[in-house]
């Protein structure tokens, strides 16, 4: 009684640990490679946060918007953006945020070569830290990554 109880048991949290473990991607990968799993947000609150550059900055709020604002030194307003954003996928390590531009305000038309326009769709790619604006090419950064130079003096 005691065998077939402990059996039952290890039956039991074998399951337990098979469901519990992540999906593997079934597509085919080249011999000797894991297949490429894409990252999952742990959640949107990961990207929830002021990212900071030189003269610049993007502040992600939790209501899926976002601001921009960005200077050239210390007195050149250039530009304001917002943004509505959409899903997103990964961590603040590797991952990326859908947006849609939903205002623009250029302050100094020769700052910027080509500014964004409302309605313009792209994402925001984040690696190590450092977010990518899809729409002016800028970058911004965590407090961690900023320590590294990545984002400007």
């Amino acid at each position: 009684m005691k065998r077939s109880a402990h059996l039952l048991a290890a039956l039991l949290l074998g399951l337990t640990a098979w469901s519990s473990a992540p999906a593997a991607s079934h597509a085919a990968a080249p011999h000797g490679t894991a297949p490429h799993v894409a990252p999952v947000a742990r959640s949107y609150s990961d990207f929830v946060r002021t990212w900071y550059g030189h003269t610049r900055h993007l502040r992600i709020r939790s209501d899926h918007t976002a601001r921009e604002v960005v200077y050239s030194g210390c007195c050149d307003h250039v530009l304001n953006v917002r943004y509505r954003l959409g899903h997103a996928h990964g961590t603040t390590r590797r991952g990326w945020l859908h947006a849609r531009v939903t205002h623009v305000r250029v302050f100094d038309p020769g700052l910027i070569d080509n500014p964004p326009h409302r309605g313009d769709r792209g994402r925001f790619r984040v690696r190590h830290g450092v977010l990518t604006d899809p729409f002016t090419g800028t970058n911004y950064c965590t407090i961690h990554a900023g320590q590294t130079g990545a984002c400007g003096a």
